[in-house]
Protein backbone atom coordinates (compact mmCIF):
# COMPACT_ATOMS: atom_id res chain seq x y z
CA UNK A 1 0.00 0.00 0.00
CA UNK A 2 1.20 3.51 -0.86
CA UNK A 3 -1.94 5.65 0.27
CA UNK A 4 -0.58 7.51 3.65
CA UNK A 5 -3.88 8.62 4.90
CA UNK A 6 -5.61 5.70 4.34
CA UNK A 7 -2.64 3.41 6.15
CA UNK A 8 -2.63 5.63 9.03
CA UNK A 9 -6.06 5.12 9.11
CA UNK A 10 -5.20 1.88 10.32
CA UNK A 11 -2.19 2.24 12.06
CA UNK A 12 -2.39 5.80 13.94
CA UNK A 13 -0.18 6.37 16.93
CA UNK A 14 -1.98 6.10 20.28
CA UNK A 15 0.78 8.45 22.07
CA UNK A 16 4.39 10.31 21.65
CA UNK A 17 6.12 7.19 21.79
CA UNK A 18 4.16 5.73 19.53
CA UNK A 19 4.82 9.05 17.04
CA UNK A 20 8.40 8.43 17.85
CA UNK A 21 8.28 4.44 17.28
CA UNK A 22 6.59 5.42 13.78
CA UNK A 23 9.29 7.95 12.80
CA UNK A 24 11.75 5.88 13.46
CA UNK A 25 10.14 2.77 11.19
CA UNK A 26 10.00 5.18 8.51
CA UNK A 27 13.86 6.20 8.14
CA UNK A 28 13.75 2.35 7.94
CA UNK A 29 15.41 2.21 11.48
CA UNK A 30 14.13 -1.07 12.23
CA UNK A 31 11.39 -2.25 14.54
CA UNK A 32 10.30 -0.08 17.44
CA UNK A 33 7.33 -0.48 19.19
CA UNK A 34 3.92 -1.93 17.19
CA UNK A 35 6.10 -0.26 14.22
CA UNK A 36 8.43 -2.57 11.90
CA UNK A 37 10.95 -0.36 9.52
CA UNK A 38 12.78 -2.12 6.97
CA UNK A 39 14.50 -1.02 4.02
CA UNK A 40 15.24 -2.98 1.06
CA UNK A 41 18.49 -3.19 -1.06
CA UNK A 42 16.50 -0.56 -3.53
CA UNK A 43 16.48 1.88 -0.50
CA UNK A 44 12.46 1.61 -0.56
CA UNK A 45 11.22 1.55 3.58
CA UNK A 46 8.38 -0.22 4.38
CA UNK A 47 6.04 -0.35 7.11
CA UNK A 48 4.40 -2.70 9.13
CA UNK A 49 1.92 -1.26 11.41
CA UNK A 50 -1.17 -3.42 13.93
CA UNK A 51 -3.40 -3.37 10.99
CA UNK A 52 -3.07 -4.80 7.38
CA UNK A 53 -0.82 -4.67 5.04
CA UNK A 54 2.72 -3.06 5.41
CA UNK A 55 3.10 0.66 3.81
CA UNK A 56 5.41 1.14 1.40
CA UNK A 57 7.64 4.25 0.78
CA UNK A 58 8.78 3.42 -2.84
CA UNK A 59 11.12 6.19 -3.02
CA UNK A 60 13.05 9.37 -1.50
CA UNK A 61 10.47 11.92 -2.48
CA UNK A 62 7.85 9.52 -0.68
CA UNK A 63 9.86 8.81 2.31
CA UNK A 64 10.27 12.47 3.00
CA UNK A 65 6.90 13.31 2.23
CA UNK A 66 5.50 10.41 4.86
CA UNK A 67 8.35 12.74 7.43
CA UNK A 68 6.76 15.36 7.34
CA UNK A 69 2.87 14.27 7.34
CA UNK A 70 4.03 12.57 10.51
CA UNK A 71 5.94 15.81 11.83
CA UNK A 72 2.91 18.47 11.02
CA UNK A 73 0.35 15.93 12.00
CA UNK A 74 1.55 14.48 15.27
CA UNK A 75 5.13 16.25 16.26
CA UNK A 76 5.62 19.83 16.63
CA UNK A 77 5.84 20.50 13.00
CA UNK A 78 8.81 20.57 10.55
CA UNK A 79 9.34 24.63 9.99
CA UNK A 80 12.73 26.16 10.94
CA UNK A 81 10.97 26.61 14.87
CA UNK A 82 10.26 23.31 15.22
CA UNK A 83 12.19 20.77 17.39
CA UNK A 84 14.04 18.37 15.64
CA UNK A 85 12.29 14.36 16.41
CA UNK A 86 14.47 13.49 18.41
CA UNK A 87 14.06 16.82 20.87
CA UNK A 88 10.51 16.40 20.79
CA UNK A 89 10.89 13.02 21.84
CA UNK A 90 12.89 14.08 24.71
CA UNK A 91 11.06 16.50 25.96
CA UNK A 92 7.70 14.86 25.68
CA UNK A 93 9.17 12.09 27.72
CA UNK A 94 10.49 14.30 30.17
CA UNK A 95 6.66 16.28 30.26
CA UNK A 96 5.16 12.67 31.01
CA UNK A 97 7.20 12.40 34.26
CA UNK A 98 5.83 15.59 35.89
CA UNK A 99 3.38 14.98 38.59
Amino acid sequence: MTDFIEWLGGNEPDDFEDVYCLYLAATGGGNCGTYQGSRDDRGRVFIKGSQGESLALISEAAKKSFLRLIRRRYMDGDDAESMDPESWYMFMHAMSKEP
